[in-house]
């Protein structure tokens, strides 16, 4: 026998249908926000193009930091050319993201960049101009390597301060690789005579948020682990180098990211 349906009992399946369709529109809205984060994360290599120096480039880093967009533009041509810019603050939506930077000699924020996607791997839109009010260029941006499944696989430029002797500070680039499910890579130190020193890293302890690098003892087979680094928040790094007789402090961003390889 079917069950007979009352005004009461109507009012009750509707108020029902009406929860349930709460819930699931809150899902997809949920859903839909995880989606619009995510999908601005990776490396863009940016254009920003028909500017007064003609077109200049950089490379965009998004990072996903404690469900936060954090990141920062490491320029590659351009008056900042060889500088890293810190991206303040992010308004994402689904298909359009609005960066803003820290305004010179203030504390003001200030959004010049603008893109949206043409599609998964493409972006464009407008940098406006600081000093003139109404001048904008275009940009356009593509998706380089992509997200890592591994968060150190890349390329970093790192900064090895002694405080105690200026004169032995030096620079470096650390390449990190992830084959096989294994990271493997080599460090580039930059000394101030001008010569350069390249090393293999021959073993790696690793976390999210940290990583150890080991490396061989002239002479020996011994395993020695000098340098130790960090991803901040905001996504650059700090860490530390232990010499035979210095200490350093060691500050960095990445310049580049790395897929996954594997043989």
């Amino acid at each position: 026998m079917f069950p007979i349906l009352t005004i009461k009992n109507f009012n009750i399946m509707k108020k029902i249908s009406a929860i349930l369709f709460f819930f699931v529109s809150l899902l997809f809205s949920s859903a839909s926000m995880a989606q619009s984060s995510d999908a601005w994360v990776g490396d863009w290599e940016i254009q920003i193009k028909d500017t007064p120096m003609g077109t200049i480039t950089g490379i965009l880093t998004i990072e996903l930091v404690n469900d936060n967009l954090a990141g920062n533009i490491a320029w590659t041509s351009g008056f900042q050319a060889g500088t890293n810019e810190k991206v303040e603050h992010f308004n994402d939506s689904e298909d359009e993201l609005i960066l803003g930077f820290k305004q010179r000699g203030s504390g003001d924020l200030f959004f010049p960049l603008t893109l949206s996607f043409e599609d998964d791997e493409t972006l464009s839109g407008t940098w406006k101009e600081l000093l003139a009010e109404n001048t904008f260029y275009k940009v356009s941006a593509e998706r380089t390597l992509g997200q890592s499944s591994n968060p150190w696989a890349g390329q970093f430029n790192l900064d090895f301060k002694n405080i105690d002797d200026e004169e032995t500070n030096f620079v470096a680039t650390l390449n990190i690789e992830y084959v096989n499910g294994k990271l493997e890579g080599n460090i580039i130190y930059f000394y101030q005579d001008d010569t350069k020193e390249e090393v293999v890293i021959e073993h790696f302890n690793d976390s999210d948020t940290e990583l150890i690098l080991g490396f061989k003892v002239e002479g020996s087979d011994a395993l020695f682990f000098p340098l130790t680094l960090r991803i901040e928040n905001d996504g650059s790094i700090s860490g530390s180098w232990e010499d035979e007789k210095e200490s350093y402090d060691v500050v960095g961003f990445r310049i580049a990211a790395q897929t996954q390889i594997s043989e």
